[in-house]
């Protein structure tokens, strides 16, 4: 019987930092795919009347971004609000809108802003199974706990 762990093996391919990245690469594909095949048709709805107005189409530090604009997200608040780090992930998309020809009559392209969304969802959903990989040492635990987060209805807002 072989008592050497994965990670005291000779043979690079059983290492624990290779068998964790393919665990990596394999959860990252799965959860990827569960992603799109929930969230997919929000790529296909238009901004919302309640806030995006007032922190995408009318706020003038995006519209049009620049140097000037990124330095008066960073130094004040706009309409009460100070979340510079937010504003910059939207200027981000808001150039990438202009820089792609999405922007038609002077209106951002939902679908870029979406897509950014569900980026950072799936990013963050990721986070959460390697945190709990590294608490529990269980990959399928780790998995559905990363599952739960990035599938649960108190998402939908964010996506």
């Amino acid at each position: 019987m072989n008592d050497i762990a994965p990670a005291e093996s000779d043979d690079p391919a059983l290492s624990s930092e290779n068998v964790d990245r393919r665990s990596m690469r394999k959860v990252s594909f799965l959860y990827l795919i569960i992603l799109l095949l929930v969230f997919s048709r929000c790529l296909t709805y238009p901004l919302l009347d309640w806030d995006d107005e007032m922190h995408l189409t009318q706020n003038p530090n995006l519209n049009p971004v620049s140097f000037s604009s990124l330095g008066t997200i960073w130094s004040e608040p706009y309409e009460g609000l100070y979340i510079p780090l937010s504003y910059t992930f939207f200027a981000g998309e808001s150039a990438l809108t202009r820089l792609l020809g999405g922007e038609r009559n002077g209106e951002l392209a939902p679908y870029l802003f979406h897509a950014g969304s569900l980026c950072l969802h799936l990013i963050n959903s990721l986070l959460i199974y390697r945190i709990l990989f590294l608490l529990v040492k269980d990959g399928r635990a780790a998995c559905l706990g990363g599952l739960l987060f990035l599938l649960h209805p108190l998402q939908v807002e964010s996506v």
